[in-house]
């Protein structure tokens, strides 16, 4: 890992310029944003830029100043003299470009930026007092690799590491691929909890990307118009009830009035047949007659 340019802020990786959010000047940053709330956040975006040459979204400028006021806080509730690394600080310390974003099917899932890339982690487990969740590689759960270790989170804060074995055929995303699927998927939650139109939702991704910096990398509106649209459909349609079977009319079909008629009119000789045997039988009994059977 080489500095480039000379600028302590900005690391050279793999998959471009990074800010080092740890360099003296891009702290004092954030502790001045933090102090002055007067200080918008794409303001706070251009004294980053100005310093690192980098460009960077709001939302990962907010990212970063929740994890420094959170690193503030744990430093600060340390008794003086205390070497403990362990617990919630000793992993938070060890990785700090994660953030919490959504699934493919708009629930909560993980995300992990790293110098190979950037991976999601979905949702597999929530505890019983929702104060636990477990997360796994979602591309490794779809290649069928199950019982792989699983990011462990407690009340919001990392509690185990980040470094989980991957199977080799599980890449990872490039940070602008990932950037432009969790605009998507924002932009299809939307939809599909009625907030905004398809067209709205869109737009709303569109401009969101062009702050991020990737307008380019972000899908047409004639590429999603279609799915857009289908959300809306699947949203809106009603959901139907299970079948039920009910024994079938008299009209619904010529083959069940002929078997009908036909039990009906052996009902009614089988009566006519039983009327006229309790006829004879009583005509024998007034005559007193005995009938011998030969056999």
């Amino acid at each position: 890992m080489e500095v480039q340019g000379g600028t302590p802020s900005t690391v050279k990786r793999r998959n471009g310029p990074h800010v080092d959010w740890n360099d003296e000047q891009v702290v004092a940053i954030l502790r001045k944003m933090e102090e002055d709330k007067s200080i918008k956040w794409e303001e706070g975006c251009e004294m980053v830029k100005r310093i690192t040459g980098s460009n960077i979204s709001t939302m990962t400028l907010r990212r970063q100043l929740a994890k420094a006021q959170q690193r503030a806080s744990i430093e600060g509730s340390q008794p003086e003299g205390s070497n403990s690394s362990k617990g919630t600080a000793k992993f938070e310390e060890e990785e700090m470009n994660w953030y919490f974003g959504l699934s493919k099917t708009g629930t909560k899932c993980l995300v992990v930026e790293s110098e190979e890339g950037v991976r999601h982690y979905r949702r597999v487990c929530l505890g019983r007092d929702n104060g636990v969740e477990y997360f796994r590689c979602s591309c490794c759960d779809r290649l069928n690799m199950h019982g792989r270790k699983a990011i462990r989170f407690t009340n919001g804060r990392l509690t185990s590491s980040l470094r989980v074995e991957h199977d080799s055929r599980c890449l990872p995303l490039s940070p602008i691929a990932s950037r432009s699927l969790q605009i998507d998927r924002q932009c299809r939650r939307d939809v599909k909890q009625g907030i905004m139109t398809p067209r709205q939702a869109w737009t709303k991704g569109q401009l969101d990307a062009q702050k991020s910096g990737i307008p380019e990398a972000f899908p047409s509106w004639k590429a999603v118009r279609s799915q857009y649209s289908a959300i809306v459909r699947r949203a809106t349609q009603p959901v139907k009830s299970p079948r039920q079977y009910k024994a079938p009319r008299n009209n619904e079909s010529s083959a069940v009035q002929e078997l009908l008629s036909v039990v009906h009119n052996m009902e009614a000789r089988m009566q006519q047949y039983e009327h006229r045997i309790q006829q004879l039988e009583d005509q024998l009994a007034n005559r007193d007659i005995v009938v011998a059977y030969e056999y």
